[in-house]
């Protein structure tokens, strides 16, 4: 008998204990015992916990990310509209950003820009005084803050009239004996010119008001309360493209400047083109409703649009708020017949 001497056949059974009979279901052939022991293998504490690690990371990572990524959206959002001459929009895209994140300088210098186009000068006051100090990177951006806070000096009173309104309790009862030679000490006081010629508004005053307001705009083409009194005056004395011709110029400035929006509508108004002013005052409004400037022209149009019901809803908002009420005042002496708008 021959003797086969070729190697011996592979084992055919379990390929870690041998028994013959194998379970199926796997690459590797197990019987049932092993394929289960294998598949129960326990994972060592230490990738456990490697894991865990892992995972907490990422969870914090992913709750952050849109938060992270809607404030960056909101600055960005900012940013544009400032590019855009759009301050409202862009102050509370900024005031979002500094809600989550109050030590961002960008976002700080950004609102201050846009505060005082807005004329917002308490907002500007506010940021100044936490941003003194910080670098600012982006050049651009702080060659446009430096050129903001020398046009803010005009905004404010300077020590000279602080002092001569504290000895008459108010700069709205310094007497005109006082105030003219002050003016003609301190020709290029252009808040003191324009604190004057408020004063000579409100006297019913126009021309004398309207020569001042253009002394100042010679000195500060662009000093936006001369520019926002002159719009009215020349509207009460009928100069209606004159009007016209400095809201505009407001609005390049400021496209969402409600006071002045409002102001057109009222020149409009004025026009006897009802159906015009009442859409853009109801844009101002929608645009700011805690203008009260932009509130009572509201009540005006509605009044000259016989929207009555409208018109009494503008008045009841106001009657809760002592500073909507003194807005409201012209409005209802228009209504009431004591105050005389248009022919």
């Amino acid at each position: 008998m021959d003797i086969d001497q070729s190697e011996p056949s592979p084992k055919s059974g379990c390929a870690n204990c041998g028994h013959l009979v194998i379970a199926q279901g796997g690459p590797t052939p197990l019987c049932q015992e092993c394929r289960e022991k294998f598949i129960k293998f326990p994972i060592p504490l230490w990738i456990k916990i490697f894991g865990g690690a892992i995972a907490v990371i990422f969870i914090f990572s992913m709750s952050n990310l849109p938060k992270s990524f809607s404030l960056a959206m909101h600055l960005e959002k900012g940013k544009k509209a400032e590019k855009a001459n759009n301050y409202l929009t862009a102050q509370r895209e900024f005031e979002i950003v500094i809600a989550k994140l109050p030590n961002n300088i960008e976002a700080q210098a950004h609102l201050m820009l846009a505060a005082f186009y807005n004329q917002d000068i308490s907002t500007v006051a506010k940021i100044s005084s936490g941003i003194v100090g910080k670098e600012i990177e982006d050049n651009d951006l702080f060659a446009d803050l430096q050129n903001m806070l020398t046009k803010a000096d005009d905004y404010v009173a300077n020590d000279s009239l602080m002092a001569l309104s504290e000895k008459y309790k108010s700069r709205d009862t310094i007497p005109d004996n006082e105030l003219i030679p002050f003016l003609a000490r301190n020709p290029e006081d252009v808040y003191a010119k324009a604190n004057y010629a408020s004063l000579l508004f409100n006297r019913s005053d126009y021309i004398a008001s309207d020569s001042m307001l253009s002394s100042i705009l010679l000195l500060k083409p662009d000093y936006m309360p001369a520019i926002v009194i002159k719009a009215t005056i020349k509207r009460e004395l009928n100069q209606m493209d004159s009007s016209f011709y400095y809201c505009d110029k407001a609005l390049a400035i400021n496209h969402e400047n409600t006071y002045i929006l409002s102001s057109k509508a009222r020149t409009l108004l004025k026009q006897h083109k009802d159906g015009e002013a009442l859409k853009l005052a109801s844009t101002s409004y929608k645009m700011n409703e805690k203008d009260y400037y932009s509130l009572a022209t509201m009540a005006l149009v509605y009044h000259y649009n016989n929207k009555l019901k409208e018109r009494d809803e503008m008045i009841k908002k106001a009657a809760s708020d002592s500073v909507a009420t003194s807005y409201m005042q012209y409005p209802l002496d228009v209504i009431s017949g004591q105050q005389k708008f248009r022919n």
